[in-house]
């Protein structure tokens, strides 16, 4: 986002899994923590990087538990399986949440008053509710790159009410497409029973009793002004290569 390069960004995520690897080596030494940190020291994105680093065999099952049982679902994909209701009442459902709240205590270390909080991907779906309860005024914008079911798949999901309220505990949720959007206004009015208002240029309000989520489609794209920009600072050396194939004509 263009007005974010006028913020301080701080990045909070799981490194690399070749990190982790290279971590396992180093643990007689030094920490997971203290070596990924020195690693992630010589990347160059223009932000304060902050590594949450659950171990191996806790990200393996999260891993496992999402592939198997929510990425699919999300995708349209209904596998019939005996232990889903199982896994996701019990240890599975567990190492979800636990995962989600390394990230929660990771924002929490470095947050202050008035940040606004960027959420991506399906993955952190629990993350805007376990958030909301440690700080009631954050402000949350939650990126879904992911498409979002329909209800009658969405519903097959046992724990779809705590996941639809983490959701909507967030302040702004933008979907790639109208559809992913509709099939979530749907699940939210069906499953639920969540009051809808519309608003002005194809903006969606939910309510979740007193707190209101605002909903929103925006096409996944590239910045076009800074592509503009470039090609008219870079004019002369593009016409220059462009030249090297005018004998190909």
């Amino acid at each position: 986002l263009p007005s974010l390069k006028q913020r301080e960004v701080k990045f909070v995520g799981t490194p690399p899994a070749e990190m982790f690897a290279a971590a396992a080596d180093q643990i007689s030494h030094q920490s997971v923590e203290d070596f990924i940190s020195e690693c992630l020291s010589s990347y160059d994105m223009g932000c304060e990087l902050r590594p949450v680093t659950p171990s191996q065999d806790e990200l393996s099952e999260f891993q496992s538990f999402y592939h198997k049982h929510v990425y699919s679902l999300i995708h349209s994909v209904i596998k019939l399986r005996l232990d889903f209701s199982k896994q996701f009442n019990g240890q599975g459902w567990r190492c979800w949440s636990s995962i989600t709240k390394l990230f929660v205590d990771a924002i929490l270390d470095i947050y202050e008053e008035g940040d606004v909080v960027f959420i991506h991907g399906a993955e952190m779906m629990l993350l805007p509710g376990m958030l909301r309860a440690k700080i009631p005024n954050v402000c949350i914008c939650l990126a879904q790159h992911s498409p979002f079911p329909s209800s009658e798949i969405f519903r097959s999901l046992p724990k779809r009410a705590e996941i639809l309220q983490s959701l909507l505990s967030a302040d702004l949720i933008s979907f790639h497409n109208y559809a992913y959007a509709r099939h979530f206004v749907t699940a939210c009015s069906r499953l639920a029973g969540y009051e809808l208002k519309p608003l002005a240029d194809g903006l969606v309000e939910v309510f979740s009793g007193d707190k209101a989520c605002t909903l929103r489609t925006k096409h996944t794209g590239v910045d076009l002004h800074s592509i503009r920009r470039q090609i008219r600072e870079q004019r002369a050396e593009i016409d220059r290569h462009l030249g090297q194939y005018e004998s190909f004509r």
